[in-house]
């Protein structure tokens, strides 16, 4: 934690914190600055593993007649974990649900992880890969992410 802020950049460290009623300001080393160029779209949805099934049903529920998967990846280039979550939501929404938990493992085995492992990541990895623990799509709409 940054001395002087009230929490880290820890997914597992906030999971517990009551958000209600508070101003968050999220970011990202390269997260706002994609949702900042594809600000524009028809529809932004906001995925991971966390809500990797949910996600894929109101896709399919909404059938868009186009669809892009956008990864931030890092500042110095693809992030493996973002690769393969793409890969795996592809395979979802073509109807091979198993191949989420293929990439799961191999996001668990990749670069990214063992990267922020390094650096006292782990329970943040473990916590990231709970696969739809969030069980709700989330959109990213003038500004704003919340729960579709």
């Amino acid at each position: 934690k940054i001395p002087g802020f009230d929490m880290s950049n820890s997914p597992y460290e906030s999971a517990n914190t009551d958000f209600a009623n508070r101003v968050v300001i999220f970011t990202s080393t390269n997260g706002t600055k994609v949702l900042q160029k594809i600000k524009e779209s028809e529809l932004i949805m906001v995925a991971s593993f966390v809500n990797i099934d949910s996600t894929v049903n109101k896709i399919l529920e909404l059938n868009p007649e186009k669809l892009d998967i956008v990864t931030s990846g890092r500042p110095d280039g693809e992030a493996d974990e973002d690769l393969y979550f793409a890969i795996a939501l592809k395979g979802s929404l073509e109807g091979n649900v198993n191949m989420v938990d293929e990439y799961i493992k191999k996001t668990r085995e990749g670069k990214g992880t063992k990267r922020l492992s390094m650096i006292g990541g782990a329970r943040d990895v473990e916590y990231s890969l709970k696969r739809d623990f969030a069980n709700f799509p989330v959109v990213y709409h003038k500004g704003i992410i919340e729960k579709m």
